[in-house]
């Protein structure tokens, strides 16, 4: 929008606001636009000059739909976030099973066989979960640092 008229209540035009490259507004169709105004009326006695206000009109049943919207908007974020978290969350424990699948592997090379021998200890099945126990303990029991192990 680039010119605003004002107008009397006979429907005389009293003043135009306007810029021939610069928009005042941007306005939607079937949208009501608040514009506020300053009217300096320097030229005239202060005497001559009287001024009536209906009020700006201004329609608080936007509040609501505001609000909703806000609302709405907040909510996506949010859950967002917790899309986020749980995909990071994926990746720390796929990044683990990565380093753990290679230091298996590692390992299984390292005590492979020579070729064409079948000479050696067997080789680690590293698609194979393992659970770590103190030698004739307790799986449930928390393992000592040191000591012999059960690999079952």
């Amino acid at each position: 929008m680039r010119e605003v008229g004002f107008l009397l209540s006979d429907g005389t035009v009293f003043a135009v606001w306007s810029h021939p490259t610069t928009a005042i507004a941007y306005k939607a169709a079937n949208v009501d636009l608040l514009l506020a105004y300053d009217l300096e009326l320097l030229a005239l006695p202060a005497d001559s000059v009287t001024v009536v206000s209906t009020g700006a009109g201004l329609n608080l049943a936007m509040a609501t739909e505001l609000a909703r919207i806000a609302s709405a908007a907040i909510e996506g974020m949010l859950r967002e976030l917790r899309t986020n978290d749980r995909c990071a969350a994926i990746e720390r424990r796929v990044d683990a099973s990565d380093k753990a699948m290679a230091l298996a592997s590692d390992r299984n090379r390292r005590n492979a066989p020579p070729r064409g021998s079948q000479q050696g200890p067997p080789a680690l099945d590293v698609n194979r979960l393992l659970t770590i126990a103190p030698a004739g303990g307790d799986p449930q029991e928390k393992p000592p640092r040191a000591g012999s192990y059960n690999l079952s």
